[in-house]
């Protein structure tokens, strides 16, 4: 529970999720009811539910730890029939579920190598602190996304319900004056965790999250939640490179990524080449910045959700 802990101390302000109540008084704690259904859920099965729609294969450790990218030829735009590939693909996924998410990064890494590349060649903290930004950006959509889907009903009481499910999932939802909306808690903190330690082809350490963790909640709702260690060296924020990349590759997500969780990981097994590149083959940058500049960008998308 260390992130929920971290964000009941620092958040600016508890959400109606923090009551667990509907708008007619009863408890939603272990049960969401459906209006298009009248069912009751118990706060298991609400798990078992997101969970398979958002990533129905497990993963032990948070780490993926096949490395198959030699395996895999890098995929080219001019390739006929999207639909048969993507096809091919779900043929393979009983040996290897993540083959998607695998393939979907060579398209990204190349994609987005060729958008940074300028006569001098691909700056090395921009790549990272963009991949990093969009990796963030489909952790929170994937979740919020996932969640969203599950609950029926109308405005207002389809929003509570929506912030009393999220309480079950571990999922707080923060709202701020200027009506941003921010996630936070133990689902989206460790799910960034699972993003930051495939980036850096290791078990990540959380306690190397906590500092930007905790320096974000206190800044929740200003612009000092979007500046990072490396606004000297990389020229836009988080929130502008995720604004500005993470559409770009929807068709890539749409053909290989069957599950909400893909998306995510594809861009972080993309990540995880950037910095093998960079750091292993061209020594241009070394690992420990590398893991920060994921961290700092990958943290502060991850937990911004807009407007809700």
């Amino acid at each position: 529970m260390i992130f929920d802990k971290l964000f009941k101390k620092n958040s600016s302000k508890e959400t109606a999720a923090s009551e667990n109540k509907t708008e007619t008084g009863r408890s939603t704690k272990g049960v969401i009811i459906g209006e298009e259904t009248g069912n009751s859920v118990s706060g298991d099965e609400l798990i078992q539910m997101f969970a398979k729609q958002y990533a129905p294969y497990t993963i032990k450790d948070y780490v993926i730890k096949e490395r198959t990218y030699d395996e895999i030829p890098p995929l080219d735009e001019s390739r006929p029939m999207l639909r048969s590939m993507a096809h091919q693909v779900d043929l393979k996924r009983s040996q290897d579920p993540m083959v998607g998410a695998k393939i979907a990064s060579q398209e990204i890494y190349i994609n987005i190598i060729n958008m940074l590349k300028d006569d001098k060649g691909v700056h090395a903290e921009t790549l990272l602190a963009v991949l990093a930004s969009v990796c963030g950006r489909l952790c929170v959509q994937g979740i919020m996304n996932t969640l969203s889907n599950m609950i029926s009903g109308s405005d207002p009481e389809r929003k509570k319900l929506l912030y009393a499910t999220a309480t079950i999932l571990q999922i707080m939802i923060v709202e701020t004056k200027n009506g941003d909306t921010y996630v936070m808690g133990d689902r989206i903190g460790n799910e960034f965790l699972l993003c930051y330690s495939n980036a850096i082809a290791q078990q990540g350490d959380i306690q190397k999250l906590i500092p930007v963790a905790r320096k974000t909640s206190e800044c929740v709702g200003t612009e000092d939640y979007w500046k990072t260690p490396f606004d000297d060296l990389v020229r836009h924020s988080p929130r502008e490179l995720a604004d500005r990349f993470t559409g770009v590759f929807e068709i890539t997500y749409k053909t290989y990524c069957r599950f909400p969780q893909e998306r995510m990981l594809a861009v972080a097994f993309a990540a995880q080449k950037a910095i093998n590149e960079l750091v292993v083959n061209q020594h241009v940058i070394d690992k420990e910045k590398a893991a920060s500049i994921i961290s700092e960008y990958g943290w502060r998308t991850s937990h911004y959700w807009g407007k809700l």
